[in-house]
Order: structure tokens, then sequence, then C-alpha cells
């Protein structure tokens, strides 16, 4: 069964094979291709995949706008991807993406997520239709606040780092990790928009943490305007790049 994850959804089948180098993008630039996407050739990968993969994450899949599939690449594609495409290994299905176009398995893979949100999204009566649409909204407003969360952590990130330097040359690193340059281990953004904690990595001495602190208090936003979450997680993929733990599990 593969299991998704909420680190982006991953499968845990992933593992089974050796996970070769992947693209940037999941899907091929290319115009989309709804009459490709539910056509009957791909109808029995699909049903595979909807009784391999649990019910909560094909409801979460299905919620999401198109935009947001590219999400699934990693993990979830790299699973598809070892199971039917790298090394050709069902002839068959590589043959007949190839011809529509798509020569990469990366590519590919998009083309079975795409035919399998297809497929979720195929038989809504006008209610339900309705409410996902409102789930999707609701959504894209989320992940809207999260890029913009992401984008003001990096400003400051690259604003700061003279700073950041100057308190690990008078107090030490940050970290217990001898290369590890990165001044917090993550950030809570409260409701108000503004930092509710700082959370350090262990090993960052008091000195360098008060050092740090008012830096990273400089941090602000627009409020929060949603129920959920209570507040926004931050932290850095690869400085000056943050995320938002909470856009993983939309």
């Amino acid at each position: 069964m593969a299991l998704l994850v909420s680190a982006g959804i991953g499968a845990s089948c992933a593992a089974r094979a050796p996970s070769p180098p992947e693209a940037v993008s999941p899907l091929e630039p290319k115009p989309a291709d709804p009459e490709l996407y539910l056509d009957p050739f791909l109808k029995p990968y699909v049903a595979e995949l909807e009784a391999e993969t649990p019910k909560e994450s094909l409801d979460r899949i299905a919620q999401w706008d198109t935009d947001e599939l590219y999400r699934l690449h990693h993990g979830y594609g790299t699973w598809i991807r070892n199971k039917w495409l790298w090394g050709d290994r069902d002839p068959v299905l590589v043959g007949f993406l190839r011809k529509h176009g798509y020569e990469e398995p990366d590519s590919m893979s998009g083309v079975l997520i795409m035919a399998l949100w297809a497929d979720l999204n195929a038989h809504l009566t006008p209610a339900e239709q309705a409410r996902r649409e409102r789930v999707r909204a609701t959504v894209a407003k989320k992940m809207k606040l999260f890029r913009r969360l992401e984008d003001e952590c990096g400003i400051v990130l690259r604003g700061w780092a003279d700073a950041f330097a100057r308190c690990y040359a008078q107090h030490g690193l940050p970290s217990a990790n001898p290369v590890g340059r990165d001044p917090f281990y993550k950030l809570l953004i409260g409701k108000s928009g503004t930092v509710d904690q700082i959370v350090f990595f262990d090993g960052a001495s008091p000195a360098v943490q008060e050092c740090l602190r008012p830096l990273l208090m400089n941090f602000g936003s627009t409020p929060i305007p949603f129920d959920e979450p209570d507040h926004v997680t931050l932290y850095i993929t690869s400085s000056p790049n943050c995320r938002a733990a909470e856009r993983d599990s939309l």
C-alpha cells in the first residue's frame, strides 16, 4: 500500500528500489490534455493507484487544485516511477506515454497523477463539486499566506546575514553541527504575524541565542486570517530558503 505522509506526500513504497535523479518539474511543459488523463488505457493504472493509496490521502489529492499536484512529484511520484516507469518496467505503459509525447519518467508520472486526480473528480454531484471548490479556495488562500511568510523569512535571513555572522564570531556557532550556520531551528509565527517562539538548535549557547533573538524578532508579517492553524512554523531548507511546515498538511 502506498503510504502517503505529511512531508510533501511521500510513499514508503518508494524505498523498495533506489531512486534515480529526479527532474525539477513533475509535469512536462505541455498544455493540459484532459482527453489523455481520461483515456481508457490508463484506467487500470488509476484503479491500482486508488487501491494502494489510503483513502485519506486520496481525499486530500482530490480536493487540491491541479496547480498543487506538483507537491506529489517527490515521494508519491517517485513510488510511481519506481513501480512502472524507470527502466521501462512497464513497457506498454511507457510506450503509450511516449506516443503521446512524454519522454521522461518524471513527466510520465505527472500524467498518471493528473489521471488519478481527474478520476477522483469525475463523478461529483453538484453539491460535492461546490463543497470541493470551497475547500480548494481555502487551500489556495492558505498556500498564498505560507508562500508569503516563506518569502519574508528569506528576506530576514538575507538582510541580517552579516549580523548573524557577527553573533557567531563573538559567541560561537548556532548549533552543535560544526558546519551549521542557520540561526534557528524553527520560528513559530502567531496570529498577529509576529514571532511567538524561536526554537534554536541543540548546541546553541545562551550567549549566541541572546545575540540572535532580537534580530529574529524583527520578523513581522500581516496577521494570519484563518481559524487554523494557530501558528505557522517556519524552518530553513537551505539558507536563505524557508518553508512553512503547515503547507504539507493541506
